[in-house]
């Protein structure tokens, strides 16, 4: 057997229906918090995707939106993104990585069967899941490129890690943040028209390492040492408390909403220094936070963050003569100095959901009546009128109490 077939093999879906394990239990993704983040980020920045493809006929000839995805075994993004694309007449093309234990395969098998048996006139029949590492993406002529490559380019790419995209060293084997680079550097070479990056990630204090907090503090650091308004900027973010090294020094000892909001402006920083060094543009757009400590206080320690990212034009240069050159300035250190403020403001104005949703009773309730329809269809049981599913939210989830006590 050749390695293509080797390949294509794993594409094979079963064609009996494969039975899920039972019990499903629910899981920390379950919660109405996470369920906001995917309507009011993930479905929001798609369908504006959308209607500008649409716009420039981009789908014209039944071209796929195509969509890049780490999901867990339920596909729950997958679900959602099928149902948007019905409403937008759009046919979808995913492509995924579910790198999970070997119970939870059959599971994610039948799930991509379904989709291919009921959904066939949105699904793409190439699309797939795939038992990958993410981590091992910029490997090159590995499985995971491979599978890239042969999906892509895409107008999506949503890697919700959960994980923190930023530990381990940097010579360390293989890195989700190495992947993310792997990711970026394919679209900005092979996608031409603009594209969302969705990243969900771990960010708190330990679980990044050290030497990466210090790369991305550069990251911030040459902003403000460059850029006047950028340096005023972040500077009203720490008055009084010294230089933007003693700041540093501070934050980086214990976590806080300060270390998540400095750590994820670097994270933000790096992404738009690695746009320009390709001539792209990197926006950042509306994020979220919020915690999984499960106890009090509810200090957020994990984000949701965005980006609009666009190739620009390349400019063409004759050194030969033969036709006459404008006079051009030398470029600007940081030639889109509205992206990098972008990134400041952004990161530092995250909503928090647990504090959103805990004074937002009906938003609850309505998150909470949307997981029992989702989580219905993936299988799981969720008791007459959700009452199994929301007795699990009063033990597992802080924020139900609050708001079932108002």
């Amino acid at each position: 057997m050749t390695a293509e077939d080797d390949f294509q093999s794993e594409f094979v879906r079963p064609e009996v229906e494969l039975e899920a394990p039972s019990p499903l239990d629910f899981e920390p993704w379950h919660k109405p918090r996470k369920q906001y983040v995917r309507k009011h980020q993930w479905q929001h920045y798609a369908k504006e995707r959308i209607q500008e493809l649409k716009k420039a006929k981009h789908f014209e000839g039944e071209v796929p939106l195509k969509y890049f995805t780490l999901p867990g075994p339920d596909l729950l993004d997958v679900r959602l993104m099928i149902k948007l694309c019905r409403r937008f007449n759009v046919r979808l093309h995913y492509t995924g990585f579910c790198y999970d234990q070997s119970k939870q395969q059959d599971r994610l098998r039948q799930n991509i069967s379904q989709f291919r048996n009921d959904h066939g006139n949105v699904v793409v029949s190439e699309s797939n899941v795939r038992n990958l590492s993410f981590q091992n993406l910029g490997k090159p002529k590995s499985p995971e490129n491979t599978a890239l490559i042969r999906g892509g380019p895409y107008q999506l790419v949503n890697i919700d890690a959960c994980k923190s995209i930023a530990s381990g060293d940097v010579k360390s084997a293989a890195r989700l943040i190495d992947g993310l680079k792997a990711i970026f550097e394919y679209q900005i070479n092979k996608c031409s028209e603009p594209w969302i990056l969705l990243i969900t990630s771990h960010i708190q204090q330990g679980n990044v390492e050290e030497k990466s907090l210090d790369s991305l503090f550069t990251s911030v650091k040459t902003n403000h040492d460059a850029c006047d308004s950028f340096k005023k900027a972040l500077e009203s973010k720490f008055e009084g408390a010294g230089n933007l090294d003693d700041f540093y020094c501070r934050v980086r000892a214990e976590h806080s909403a300060e270390f998540l909001n400095f750590a994820t402006l670097g994270i933000s920083k790096w992404l738009v220094h690695l746009g320009e060094s390709a001539k792209a543009r990197v926006k950042t757009l509306d994020g979220f936070c919020y915690s999984t400590f499960g106890h009090k206080p509810l200090v957020a320690n994990m984000v949701s963050i965005c980006y609009l990212i666009e190739k620009l034009p390349a400019s063409v240069v004759d050194r030969s003569g033969l036709t006459e050159e404008k006079t051009q300035n030398p470029p600007p250190k940081f030639p889109y100095e509205n992206d990098h403020m972008e990134a400041l403001e952004k990161s530092y104005s995250m909503t928090n959901l647990d504090d959103y949703l805990k004074s937002n009773k009906c938003t609850y309730e309505e998150l909470v009546e949307e997981n029992i329809k989702l989580l219905t269809e993936a299988g799981y049981s969720v008791g007459s009128q959700g009452g199994e599913y929301r007795n699990w939210l009063s033990k597992h989830d802080m924020v139900y109490n609050c708001v079932m006590n108002q």
